[in-house]
This record gives C-alpha cells, structure tokens and sequence, in this order.
C-alpha cells in the first residue's frame, strides 16, 4: 500500500542562490481535500515552492513532510509534476504515455483512458512535437494523471 502523502506540511522553507534569498520561511499545509492555489506575481518563486515539494530543488533549510514523514525516494515515486513548458518524448502521443506506463507497471487500458479523458485519442499516432501549445500541455497532465 502507498505511502500517504498528505498532509503536505512546509516549515520555514528557505531557499538562497548566489547570495538572494528566492524563498523566504515558507510555512503552509496543502490538505488531501479540496484544491489548492499557489497565487503570486512573476518572480515570486510559486514553481520554485512546488520544485522543492518534488525534490526538485534543495531548499537552504526549512522542512517538509509528507503525512508526516520526511519525503523519501518511494514517495517520490507516488508524485506528478507538469512543468509550465512540458517535457516531452521525441515519439508519438501514445508513445510518450507507454514510456511511462511500463516503467510503473501500468496497463495500456489506462494509458488509453486518460488519452481519452484529455481529448487526445485522435492524435495518438501523432509525433508529440507537432502539437499545439495546450495539447503538449494536455498530453502531459494525462501522463501526470497516469502515474
């Protein structure tokens, strides 16, 4: 059974870069319930908050916990990221999403549901380079959304 990794608990998360300060004490606690809103202007550090929640980033100091444990590498492992400019395999849409699904073990039934859910089964056979802004942003939260 999956480790639980809510609630997500942030204490005094710091982090420093070349002498700036890019987060500043962050303290908050993202619940499993209900949808959270990380708000501020550009520049602010909002994808810099959620890389140091993936691991993505090491904070200067601070903590923070996943149901009350420090992350892990096998609670990484239960985590999604989009980032605002997606990351996409250089092969079709359906072959972007199996790359990820045979790793994890999941089936292709899945793979072909979230393509679905997303409004992506038309384009499946399509090299994912030749989508459009939003698709590119579509087939990465349904790969997301899959693991």
């Amino acid at each position: 059974m999956p480790d639980r990794l809510t609630p997500i608990d942030v204490t005094g998360l710091t982090l420093m870069s070349g002498g700036r300060c890019l987060l500043d004490g962050i303290t908050c606690r993202i619940e499993a319930e209900g949808i959270t809103a990380i708000l501020g202007p550009n520049g602010a550090g909002k994808s810099l908050l959620l890389r140091c929640l993936h691991g993505l980033a090491d904070p200067t100091s601070g903590a923070v916990t996943f149901g009350g444990r420090p992350g892990e590498a096998s609670m990484r492992l239960q985590q999604s990221f989009v980032f605002q400019q997606p990351t996409l395999l250089r092969r079709t849409v359906i072959e972007n999403m199996l790359f990820v699904s045979r790793q994890r073990g999941i089936a292709e039934a899945d793979v072909q549901s979230w393509l679905e859910k997303v409004g992506l089964t038309a384009l499946a056979h399509q090299p994912a380079r030749l989508l459009s802004g939003g698709e590119k942003q579509r087939l990465a939260l349904a790969r997301g959304l899959l693991t």
